[in-house]
């Protein structure tokens, strides 16, 4: 938390330049000095302003470097709002080199390939440029995502089918397994005449209904096939998407 507070040896032994400066080299506003003056009060203590101040700018001199402006700049961020333009003579031109840096066709491919903002910060005369390539990613994401949409539509239908198939498997199973008691129960010396004639019905019932199963089961195999080599399909469009060569605008 940015509040600052102080008990009252705090206080009464501030070097108040030496917090200015610790202060300006974390990159905290000299309005936090207000929250000090606040806090003193309460003892009978004011804090030397112009002390804070002298400290402050020595340490944002150091918190707000050149070096730090150029880094800010290749990452396509605006300077900190504490630091004034003129802190250094060449902290603005060090942020504009960043820029540079940042500023690029591959950059703003990137940001729109990833569905993320227009890099508005990025110079007036690069704009026509990057906004080409920008809406270039943009189209690939668009195009992906589209792909994707379609895989996802087709691994629902598929998840159906494989359910489906697992129903009809398990199901041929147990009529397979009901089939070879009824076939026992023909051949046994212990079954009656009439329990034979029942086993006979029931072995057709079972032979027809193993048949009508299987023929679902094939239709279901070929169903889960088209589905996966769709899939594979669209997975394959969008590695070729991917792999296209990107366009630039000519300079």
């Amino acid at each position: 938390s940015n509040c600052a507070v102080m008990n009252e040896s705090e206080c009464v032994a501030a070097d108040w330049r030496m917090v200015g400066m610790e202060e300006g080299l974390q990159g905290k506003s000299a309005l936090t000095i207000g929250s000090y003056r606040k806090a003193c009060a309460e003892y009978g203590v004011t804090p030397d302003l112009n002390a804070y101040q002298t400290g402050h700018l020595q340490g944002l001199k150091q918190y707000c470097s050149p070096q730090k402006a150029y880094q800010i700049g290749t990452q396509g961020q605006t300077l900190p709002s504490v630091c004034p333009s003129n802190i250094h003579p060449n902290f603005l031109s060090q942020h504009h080199q960043g820029l540079k840096v940042y500023c690029t066709a591959d950059t703003a491919y990137s940001l729109g390939r990833s569905g993320s903002a227009f890099p508005g910060i990025c110079p007036q005369h690069l704009r026509s440029k990057l906004h080409f390539s920008f809406n270039e990613g943009y189209k690939l994401l668009q195009e992906v995502t589209r792909y994707q949409g379609e895989i996802d539509e087709i691994n629902s239908h598929l998840e159906h089918i494989n359910n489906d198939i697992t129903t009809a498997e398990n199901s041929i199973a147990a009529l397979e397994h009901d089939l070879e008691i009824a076939r026992a129960g023909i051949i046994s010396s212990k079954t009656s005449n009439l329990q034979k004639v029942i086993f006979y019905k029931q072995k057709d019932q079972l032979k027809d209904e193993i048949r009508s199963t299987k023929n679902t089961l094939d239709q279901l195999y070929h169903e889960q096939s088209e589905d996966q080599s769709a899939i594979n399909t669209l997975l394959e469009n969008i590695t070729r998407a991917e792999k296209r060569p990107k366009r630039y605008l000519a300079n």
